[in-house]
């Protein structure tokens, strides 16, 4: 579960970008990064667009519909 900050923050950023009339978010990740990942999918990213990897390790692109 995401605590009440992280949600309170995650439903602003989806109100503001549906106000500007987007459909979908996408954030980037690192694939170590496991508190990050878990963060994301609990804020509803469960779409991958992207599996990478740059000078700093292996990356993920995640997608969420607003």
């Amino acid at each position: 579960m995401i605590c009440t900050a992280i949600q309170k923050l995650v439903d602003f950023i989806m109100e503001k970008v549906r106000e500007e009339g987007y459909e979908e978010l996408s954030v980037g990740v690192d694939l170590d990064n496991y508190p990050a990942l878990k963060l994301y999918h609990a804020a509803g990213f469960d779409t991958i667009l992207y599996i990478g990897e740059d000078r700093w390790g292996k990356n993920l692109k995640l997608m969420r519909q607003i």
